[in-house]
């Protein structure tokens, strides 16, 4: 197994580095993926050699400070046949500090591979974050998803899987916290390319005093890809009057053997349960807080057992802070 710098890893293992660089999210993705690959400063290159198994999770922290105004980093994992591995990606910064970030995951999985990766976005509130996800996915792959979108004033992520390999499985748990005048952009994909392929996504929002958050999924199967399955829900729970929410749903079906459902709802809190809450000595405060943990629990036993600790760390937090 290999960890060390995208820079070094470049130049002292240019057979593994080249193949895969820019393959899941190439220079014609878009403008700011283009930019990023051309400008990438801090860099990661995670290697798992075909049938290792990582028994312990990864921990990976990106940080930026007040010294560099613009920060540029790319990961780049790569899972060769038959491994697995669990990787934890943290991206923040100091509070009240004005930082541009562009930061891109792009992983290639394996035949018969299992990648677990969790990505917390907890950016300090004057950043401005930019974030690209995506992995390519070979035949019988697992991949698991975890997003937490906490920080940052304005922040727009691109998330997804491209299901390139027979068998493949995907799935996206997301919960996003957005408060004071924070702006939440979110866009999710799950490309079917090839049969037989499963790929499912809950992507739960919370959103208090001003904040707004928008989310856009796109389910797309290709036309050759036959007894496909995918899933996609989103929702979104709106604490003060002030906030906005906008979802929308996207199919791409593109044949008919398929099954495809997708959902979104959008709503504030429920008074009566609050006055359910309140009317048994609770605090409203703490009331709210528990009606928060009961809309994002569901998610979150979705999560495997040995990182659904670690993630809640940080959505405790979140929630004490509502």
């Amino acid at each position: 197994m290999k960890l060390l710098d995208l820079h070094t890893a470049a130049s002292r293992y240019q057979n593994l580095v080249e193949p895969h660089l820019g393959s899941a999210v190439a220079a014609d993705f878009g403008r700011y993926e283009a930019l990023n690959l051309a400008t990438w400063r801090a860099g990661m290159f995670i290697h798992v050699p075909r049938g290792v198994a990582v028994q312990k999770p990864m921990h990976v922290v990106m940080a930026a400070s007040d010294e560099n105004p613009y920060f540029c980093g790319r990961i780049l994992v790569v899972l060769e046949e038959a491994a697995q591995l669990t990787l934890v990606a943290e991206f923040t910064s100091p509070r009240g500090v004005e930082i541009k970030t562009n930061a891109v995951i792009e992983s290639v999985v394996g035949a018969g591979s299992h990648f677990r990766l969790v990505t917390v976005q907890s950016w300090g509130d004057r950043a401005i974050s930019y974030l690209t996800q995506r992995a390519n996915l070979g035949r019988d792959a697992q991949f698991l998803s975890v997003f937490a979108g906490l920080g940052a004033g304005l922040s727009k992520a691109d998330l997804g899987a491209c299901l390139v390999g027979r068998g493949a499985n995907a799935k996206l748990l997301g919960v996003s916290f957005g408060q004071r005048e924070q702006h939440f952009d979110h866009h999710t994909v799950h490309d079917h390319q090839a049969n037989d392929t499963y790929s499912d996504l809950d992507f739960k929002v919370v959103l208090k005093d001003k904040a707004r958050s928008v989310y856009t999924g796109l389910i797309r199967i290709e036309p050759h890809a036959t007894n496909c399955e995918a899933y996609q829900e989103n929702r979104n729970l709106l604490l003060s009057d002030g906030t906005r929410a906008d979802t929308i749903p996207e199919l791409e079906i593109l044949n008919d053997e398929v099954r495809c459902t997708h959902g979104a709802t959008i709503g504030p809190l429920d008074e009566q349960q609050i006055f359910y809450l309140t009317a048994r000595g609770i605090h409203r405060d703490e009331a709210i807080r528990m009606v928060v943990n009961g809309f994002v629990e569901p998610t979150l036993k979705e999560v495997p057992e040995d990182l659904r600790e670690r993630l809640s760390r940080y959505i405790a937090q979140r929630v004490e802070e509502i």
